[in-house]
Order: C-alpha cells, then structure tokens, then sequence
C-alpha cells in the first residue's frame, strides 16, 4: 500500500487560506482464495471519495478484498480569517488493474467485479459555528447515471441539543436492493 500526496497552500484577498492537495495510492491486495471462511460480519463499503484511499474493500475480519488499484484525488480547503476549516471540496475516481475475485457470499475465485474504473467520486462540506452540510455525490461515466448521492447536516446550536438530518440514494441494479433512505436524529439535554 503507497499513500502519497502534497499540500500547496496560498492566502486570498480576503485573508482566508486555501489548499491544493493532489493525493495518489497505489494498492495491491493479491487474491486468496476464501470459500471455506464463514462470513460473519463482513461487508461492502460503500464507495465515497474516503473509501477510495482506503485500502481495505470490506469492513469486518472475514474476508480480504483482492485489487491491485490506482487512486486519484484532488482536494481544496478554505480557512477563515481564524483558521477555522469552513469548505472542503474533493473529487477523485479508482482505477482498476485487475478484476476482483472476492466476494461476500458464495464461492471466490470467480470475478466478481471487472470495472475498469469507479465512479467519478465528489464531496463537498461546509463547517459553519453552529451546523455542517456535507454532500457526496458519484456518477458512472460508463453507465451514464447517478450511483450515490446523500446529504446529511448536523445542527448543534450553543444550548446542547444536537440535530441530525440525512438523505441517502445508493444505486443498485436489483431494485429491492436500492437505498433511498431518510435519517432524522436528535439529543435534546
């Protein structure tokens, strides 16, 4: 696994401070065959601009993604006047060398995956003194549609009470499988 990346940085006019950060990992995971583990507690991250650089393609201990993988990202923050990170706007995509042959259910050794390339993964988020919005976006050059989309803000105003809203739509070819999925969630002291 080899994470690289560089940080330029320059001030603007109105005495904020903005960063350029180029970021590149290469990631090689041979393949293992599997089939007789038991699955427990493994399964698929969903692909955001943050799994993109991690080098692991399940959560859980029970199965080891196979890849061999280039990651490409570029990100911007701004900083206010008081250093304060208020924008943070990224996007980047995966490109794939070899096909996956590790799955979460069923037999591995076939391929399960032979995408050349992931989506066009995009983040954006705003911190502000009392709230964030974050938004993650990725769409699929190759199939030509929207593959995630989700939205979430945060609202912790100075009285304790914490706010929570989300929005999330994850594609999937098998419609029962498709997330469309609305969060609400609060503590009020």
């Amino acid at each position: 696994y080899l994470d690289t990346g560089v940080i330029f940085e320059r001030s603007l006019a109105n005495r904020w401070r903005q960063t350029l950060e180029p970021r590149l990992t290469y990631l090689n995971s041979p393949y293992v065959e599997q089939s007789d583990i038991p699955d427990f507690d493994a399964s698929e991250a969903t692909m955001t601009y943050s799994q993109a650089f991690s080098h692991s393609r399940f959560s859980g201990n029970d199965r080891i993604g196979d890849t061999e993988q280039i990651a490409l990202g570029l990100e911007s923050r701004f900083y206010d006047t008081n250093n304060v990170n208020r924008w943070t706007l990224r996007g980047g995509q995966v490109f794939y060398m070899k096909d996956r042959r590790v799955d979460i259910d069923g037999d591995t050794g076939d391929v399960v995956d032979d995408d050349k390339r992931s989506a066009i993964l995009t983040s954006a988020s705003y911190n502000g003194d009392t709230y964030t919005l974050t938004n993650n976006f990725n769409y699929d050059l190759d199939q030509e549609r929207v593959d995630l989309a989700q939205t979430a803000m945060k609202y912790t105003p100075d009285s304790g009470v914490v706010l929570n809203l989300s929005f999330s739509y994850v594609y999937d070819e098998d419609d029962d499988e498709m997330t469309k999925q609305s969060n609400f969630s609060t503590i009020i002291p």
